[in-house]
């Protein structure tokens, strides 16, 4: 199936500091106060990154003014010769990008810390006091004249999955392998999501089976309460206390088997809330409104049951309540 996001437009006003990466792996950061001026056209396909998916650019330019100070408040770096940098940061940037290294690919920061990832081939230069990074095109790539990004991916399959994190919206999370996995149907938006860094899938509907194993003692987890986790744990946390619930999972992350033995990918997966926009731009208002600093407002992306054989079913989208009925009287 193609998927397709619009391509996202690049401007200074919009970038707060960035990162730029190394061919080694290395990199450093410039604060916005730095950045001078930029514009980039990218290429209609995008290229898997990470957990997700990521643009590539075809053309274009970053103008940097490099300061010798390091005293803003994202100054991150990791690199194999920090004490360079930390004696004089600004002949430092420009010998690196500029004589020693090649970089790979550019992060851009907005206010809320959320990034783009900007892949590609940069080449740098000095002009006068300005450091100024082009992109050097890559014809393999096809075209870079359409406004939207697309990408061609297959169907999430049982076969292919070596397990899914579960992520839930208050930051928990726990693991289920492809063993407890009896079936996986999950349907997809057309549109792809940036996902505060990467572009990643949104989920529209569907459902994942499941059966959790209690002989997985040392199952991979982050909840809240860890200690001696039993089986009933894990599935009171999807299907609360009395076997039915309305779920808060926020993510899948599915990790598939890959190339090479023991190898694994993964892709990070988006999931809504079920409830319409009103609603929820209601329910938020009426948090900032109210003076009793009560929550209103709780994510909801779908329903979760246990079944009498002890599977449980796991639906998404805005009809996971009738998706659940029906599949729940399927397996009685």
């Amino acid at each position: 199936m193609e998927y397709t996001i619009a391509k996202n437009d690049f401007n200074k006003q919009d970038v707060n500091f960035l990162y730029l990466f190394f061919e080694n792996g290395d990199y450093l950061s410039i604060d916005g106060s730095e950045l001078i001026d930029l514009s980039f056209n990218v290429y209609d396909k995008l290229v898997r990154h990470d957990n997700g998916y990521c643009a590539v650019a075809e053309s274009g330019y970053l103008k940097l003014k490099i300061k010798n100070h390091s005293k803003f408040i994202n100054n991150s770096y990791f690199l194999y010769n920090s004490k360079a940098i930390e004696k004089d940061r600004k002949s430092y940037i420009e010998n690196r990008c500029v004589n020693e290294s090649i970089i790979t690919k550019i992060w851009l920061f907005n206010e809320d810390n959320w990034h783009h990832v900007l892949l590609g081939n940069f080449q740098t230069q000095k002009d006068g006091e300005f450091l100024i990074l082009k992109a050097l095109p890559q014809p393999l790539m096809g075209e870079a004249s359409g406004s939207t990004h697309k990408i061609n991916l297959s169907n999430v399959k049982k076969e292919d999955v070596w397990g899914i994190d579960l992520d839930f919206e208050n930051c928990e999370s726990f693991l289920v392998y492809n063993s407890e996995i009896e079936e996986i149907n999950l349907s997809f938006e057309k549109e792809l999501t940036w996902g505060a860094q990467e572009f990643y899938r949104t989920i529209c509907g569907g459902f994942i089976k499941l059966k959790l194993d209690k002989y997985f003692s040392h199952r991979e987890n982050h909840l809240f309460d860890n200690e001696k986790l039993k089986l009933k744990d894990f599935e009171q946390r999807l299907c609360g206390k009395k076997g039915f619930d309305v779920h808060d999972i926020c993510h899948l992350y599915i990790k598939y088997y890959h190339a090479g033995y023991g190898c694994i990918t993964t892709e990070c997966i988006e999931i809504d809330d079920i409830k319409p926009e009103d609603e929820i731009e209601q329910l938020i208002q009426k948090e900032e409104e109210e003076e009793d600093y009560a929550y209103y407002y709780y994510f909801e992306s779908g329903y979760s049951k246990k079944l009498k054989d002890g599977t449980i079913l796991i639906t998404f989208g805005k009809n996971a309540k009738q998706t659940i009925d029906k599949l729940a009287k399927l397996n009685r």
